[in-house]
């Protein structure tokens, strides 16, 4: 039996409640492990009393998901196959990298297999380190919606924390302006949207905060399309979570991450005007989107490169 240690940031707990990307890709691919008779030990901490308890135990592989803990990770378990996995919004664009991300790279040396998950991030990183080391490995999701029929389906959604990064700013004026139905779920992290908040600029029902994921299950087969128009994203989950609910998605380059964009529900514009011309041309049955994510999102067909770096 194969043995591994997986290692989350140590933000929030795993599984969590409500938003954390990173949290529940963690705890479904744990699943997914489980699943295929891999013994998984999960350290989900920054405390030093934690990570000595995993110290001196044997693993086969260690699987890191977090950028910041590269390091200590490579001091910690220095004789056992590792394989990092870079989540990082701008990992495919280094004019975008900050300092820290630049000093990342070097540690990402020290690692067996670096995940990409999405091809972008791969050419990129091919200039940095060896190409033999990397993997393309993207997202999938074990999410499930019960009914995405629904006939009544309407408006535009962007699930997210609501930061200057995912621009949920600049599509609330659009919005507003052009009398676009767009609802924003996620913390509110943006002083601009805060500020315009307090004065009632917006329509308060439209932000309607932080969701846990069982309303999520609930809300988001109400709408007809999910947003994400990033300034970088590395393969937002979300995009794999808006389809098995039977929604077309509609992304720009930077965010479109290992999306398939020749799919006829996935709609690739690059400025926020084109929103209103998207919104037009919505007309995929919500269920055969949702069949379709089904059967090709699964995490048994998205981890497989990943899955046959464990066994090597």
């Amino acid at each position: 039996v194969k043995k591994i240690l997986v290692i989350g940031p140590g933000e929030l707990r795993i599984p969590s409640q409500g938003w954390g990307a990173v949290e529940t890709i963690i705890h479904e691919t744990i699943e997914r492990y489980t699943s295929l008779n891999i013994s998984v030990d999960l350290l989900n901490s920054k405390r030093n009393r934690d990570w000595k308890k995993f110290k001196n135990k044997k693993y086969d592989v260690i699987i890191c998901h977090s950028d910041v803990l590269l390091k200590r990770c490579n001091h910690n378990f220095k004789n056992v196959r590792k394989i990092a996995i870079s989540h990082y919004g701008y990992a495919a664009y280094p004019e975008l990298w900050d300092r820290n991300y630049k000093k990342l790279i070097r540690q990402m040396k020290n690692f067996d297999k670096l995940v990409c998950l999405n091809p972008r991030i791969f050419q990129t990183f091919s200039r940095y380190l060896n190409s033999e080391n990397l993997i393309l490995s993207p997202n999938g999701s074990s999410m499930r919606f019960e009914d995405c029929s629904s006939s009544d389906r309407s408006g535009i959604v962007l699930v997210g924390k609501v930061e200057p990064r995912k621009r949920q700013y600049e599509i609330a004026n659009f919005g507003k302006k052009n009398d676009l139905e767009i609802d924003f779920i996620g913390e509110v992290c943006d002083e601009r949207v805060m500020n315009l908040l307090r004065e009632n600029f917006y329509d308060k029902q439209k932000f309607l905060g932080v969701k846990s994921r069982e309303e999520l299950k609930k809300l988001l087969p109400n709408y007809r399309a999910l947003a994400l128009l990033s300034l970088g994203e590395a393969d937002a989950l979300v995009l794999y979570e808006a389809q098995l609910a039977g929604l077309e998605i509609i992304v720009n380059s930077r965010s479109l991450g290992s999306q398939d964009e020749h799919l006829p529900w996935v709609h690739v514009i690059e400025e926020i005007e084109d929103l209103i011309k998207s919104s037009m041309n919505f007309s995929q049955d919500p269920k055969i989107i949702s069949n379709y994510a089904e059967v090709n999102y699964s995490w048994a067909k998205r981890n497989a490169a990943l899955e046959a770096a464990i066994f090597e």
